[in-house]
């Protein structure tokens, strides 16, 4: 009988440890702009894995960026001008960009060598723009200013390739650096966070 115990508890244990969730802390480095015909962002994986990520915004209905700056101002009466928080001290401007605001949900993908897959997930975006002297008008000063970036990731399964194929997962990033860059500039932008991953149910 205790043999049989022990084989079980064994069992048990080896069934936890391969359906364990494991969380990766992921650095990406890169370049982009919200402001470009095809807003969206792109570079390479510093920590976390080996290879390349991008981010893809549905910006098909916005003005072309050519627009004399009409761009930023669609971007931000559609997206900002009504998100403000005045509580004394932190006021400042929000942006969602997530499937309530946009035809599409913001696309994350990284492509990795080691270990060798694919991975990608539905992203919600919300950019913070502070309000530094606390008026309610955007100055050029605070458009300028290093905006903070949050995002949230729900791993798409269905998407992943080799050692992500039928994973599931969620993952939380940020970045302090977020600026507003006008084409053909690009923002060189860095965003830490954690996924994880676990197998499918």
């Amino acid at each position: 009988m205790s043999r049989l115990l022990v084989v079980l508890c064994l069992l048990l244990a080896a069934l936890v440890a391969t359906s364990a969730a494991d969380t990766h802390f992921v650095v990406l480095s890169g370049s982009g702009s919200l402001l470009a015909d095809r807003a969206g962002y792109g570079g390479t994986i510093l920590a976390g894995f080996t290879g390349t990520w991008e981010l893809n915004i549905d910006s098909r209905k916005w003005p072309d960026a050519s627009a004399n700056n009409g761009r930023f101002e669609y971007i931000w009466e559609e997206f900002f001008e009504d998100n403000y928080d005045d509580t004394p001290g932190s006021e400042a401007w929000y942006g969602y960009f997530d499937s309530s605001t946009l035809r599409k949900p913001p696309r994350l993908a990284l492509d990795t060598v080691e270990p060798k897959g694919h991975l990608q997930g539905d992203a919600s975006l919300v950019i913070m723009v502070r309000d530094l002297n606390g008026d309610g008008v955007l100055s050029q000063a605070e458009k300028d200013h290093n905006c903070q970036l949050t995002m949230t990731l729900v791993v798409d399964s269905s998407k992943g390739r080799g050692v992500f194929r039928q994973m599931c997962g969620s993952g939380g990033l940020g970045s302090g650096d977020f600026n507003f860059v006008e084409p053909p500039g690009e923002d060189g932008i860095q965003i830490v966070g954690s996924i994880t991953l676990e197998d499918c149910p």
